[in-house]
């Protein structure tokens, strides 16, 4: 699969089993400049949007940075988040089961993603702004979700079995028809 348009023209992201989805990301460095940081962020949010996704980790374009942007949008009308090299402050001891898929793992999703119901993050916004973001529910799953990426791991990994996992086969018709789209698109005109 190809890689976010910055590095290889495409914006697709990342598949499993492709390596640099399982590296622990490195810090963004403090010297990134706004363009930079401006392109990275626009590119990432066309590549989750494109797909429908509702979070996106730079691990997952090939940028491997402590970087993660989400869109929730609950409540309806809040800013997409961007959360620059994160740490976890506190997470609650109550553990939750609930839904993920993932835009690396086409295809599949699992009803049984044990997950923290809250979690307090600190890190940088969009802005290089320092912010501290407490989130329960949905919104907390998403963060963790996302911050995961970010050391390698995948919701598949936090399964208890391999028969919690889901095919989905709407996902599967879906990327088949992405595939025939794009090979339709650059066949050659005759």
């Amino acid at each position: 699969m190809g890689r976010l348009s910055i590095l290889t023209g495409s914006l697709t992201t990342l598949q499993i089993p492709t390596l640099a989805l399982r590296q622990k990301s490195q810090p963004v460095p403090q010297d990134i400049t706004p363009d930079v940081l401006r392109t990275l962020l626009t590119e990432m949010f066309a590549c989750m949007y494109q797909v429908n996704g509702r979070g996106l980790a730079a691990p997952q374009v090939g940028v491997l940075w402590r970087l993660f942007i989400l869109d929730m949008q609950q409540p309806l009308g809040s800013p997409p988040l961007v959360l620059i090299n994160p740490e976890i402050l506190d997470m609650d001891d109550t553990i939750e089961q609930g839904r993920e898929g993932c835009l690396s793992i086409p295809g599949y999703l699992s009803h049984k993603v044990p997950r923290s119901r809250k979690i307090k993050l600190a890190g940088y916004d969009q802005h290089l702004e320092r912010v501290t973001l407490e989130a329960e529910g949905e919104i907390a799953r998403g963060m963790q979700h996302e911050y995961d990426h970010l050391d390698g791991i995948l919701y598949i990994d936090r399964l208890s079995s391999w028969d919690d996992l889901e095919s989905n086969p709407d996902l599967w018709l879906n990327k088949a028809n992405q595939v025939m789209d794009r090979l339709a698109a650059e066949a050659p005109k005759v």
